[in-house]
């Protein structure tokens, strides 16, 4: 099981490498007004339950609004064999740093 936290600044080493696919797991109302670029939106329902078809590789950032969700989230799927790093914080972070944003 692999999960680290790393901090909302710590995303802009991330974002253009590719090799991790960056999850928003907020609604989509909160996701339709800013998100990480990149991000994909998956409800943590469907993670929940299941439906995992909307990830797309091993390595994972997750992110929520505050941090609880992602981090609960996280366990979840480090322990189904996923790497994860969880943004500290959630979105409240995240948002600034603008340049981080689509």
């Amino acid at each position: 099981m692999y999960l680290e936290n790393i901090a909302a600044w710590e995303l802009k080493n991330y974002l253009e490498d590719g090799s991790y696919q960056i999850i928003d797991l907020r609604n989509d109302r909160d996701y339709g007004r800013a998100h990480v670029r990149y991000a994909v939106h998956i409800s943590p329902e469907e993670i929940l339950t299941g439906h995992l078809e909307k990830i797309s590789r091993k390595k994972l950032i997750l992110y929520c609004g505050r941090g609880g969700e992602s981090m609960k989230i996280g366990r979840i799927l480090a322990g189904k064999g996923y790497v994860v790093k969880n943004v500290t914080g959630g979105f409240q972070e995240i948002q600034k740093f603008g340049n981080l944003l689509d």
